[in-house]
């Protein structure tokens, strides 16, 4: 299994911590409310627990927890290939500067927070249609 499959099933199996009807709280919530949450990013939506984020927001934020792990596009403030080609040229721009640190931190964030949610979108959907053997 690739890094790219294993990433999508991950987020694919996170996600059956809630029901549908949690779920579909969650993205009431966000809608409402994206910025009362400290878990707003790829990363932290990953790296979060459902113990942890109860402990700290109660019922509704795991609730928007279940909803960002079954649709992390709602994170994207802007598209995120636009948003990896951004990191992208940045990085580029600090590195010639002699920036190494942001550089790289530019660089990780371009793949963590833009194009890895692409590849997550597009490898769940190929599994959740039944198309993963066709598509190797």
């Amino acid at each position: 299994m690739s890094d790219a499959e294993r990433w999508s099933l991950a987020f694919y199996v996170s996600g059956f911590f809630a029901s549908d009807e949690e779920n579909a709280r969650g993205g009431e919530t966000w809608a409402a409310s994206p910025g009362a949450f400290s878990f707003g990013t790829l990363a932290a939506i990953s790296s979060a627990t459902p113990k942890d984020i109860q402990h700290q927001y109660g019922d509704s934020g795991v609730a928007t927890l279940a909803f960002l792990r079954a649709n992390p596009q709602a994170l994207a403030t802007e598209l995120p290939l636009a948003f990896t080609a951004r990191q992208l040229r940045e990085s580029v721009a600090n590195y010639k500067a002699g920036k190494l640190p942001e550089a790289r931190q530019q660089a990780i964030s371009a793949y963590l927070e833009g194009f890895e949610l692409v590849e997550t979108i597009s490898t769940r959907s190929i599994v959740t249609c039944g198309c993963a053997s066709s598509a190797r």
